[in-house]
């Protein structure tokens, strides 16, 4: 992967930042599966860390109605340049702030990992990503990873509340980070 390929991979995923959870001064981030740190690994879980694609620079300043989802998990199919059907658990940042939009990650054992990110008022629909819905895979089993923010996937939230978020997803013609194309689907949920 190039680097300008690789910073906008990152790039887009920062966004991730915008509903985590309250990072303490030591840019550490408390969550029910333990604390990020460096927006990398985490304490308490051995083995487990969020791909840089995924989680990057955690926020200081967030809503103080941020509720903890603790409980989840997203299948992940990929056909076209790279295949992988994947299941993964609710990862360590999944959150969801009324108003405010939420943040959550799946992940696996094998360093794979989704996350789902809204910026703003969400509810059940069908909803295009964009710069404020961006939906992002760092599939390492498959060899690949991706952001979309430019309407190459579409969400289907069946619902979207403080205490359970779930839905479907379907991506197409997905420029993976070795340059193939890629098209996803499969669906997620997570509960408090």
């Amino acid at each position: 992967m190039t680097r300008s390929k690789r910073r906008a991979l990152i790039g887009s995923a920062l966004v991730v930042p915008l509903v985590m959870a309250a990072c303490s001064s030591s840019g550490s981030v408390r969550t029910p599966h333990g604390t990020v740190s460096g927006g990398l690994s985490v304490n308490g879980s051995p083995g487990l860390s969020l791909p840089a694609a995924i989680l990057s620079n955690l926020p200081s300043n967030l809503p103080t109605n941020v509720h903890t989802l603790t409980t989840g998990q997203a299948t992940v199919n990929l056909q076209g340049g790279s295949q992988a059907n994947l299941s993964m658990n609710l990862g360590p940042v999944a959150v969801f702030a009324p108003g405010t939009g939420f943040a959550i990650t799946w992940m696996d054992n094998k360093a794979d990992a989704f996350a789902i990110t809204a910026r703003g008022a969400v509810a059940a629909g069908s909803i295009p990503t964009s710069s404020t819905l961006i939906v992002t895979l760092a599939a390492a089993s498959a060899g690949t990873a991706f952001a979309s923010t430019g309407g190459q996937c579409s969400v289907t939230l069946n619902e979207a509340t403080a205490s359970r978020v779930s839905g479907s997803f379907t991506c197409s013609g997905v420029k993976g980070s070795g340059g193939q194309t890629i098209s996803a689907n499969g669906t997620f949920s997570a509960t408090s």
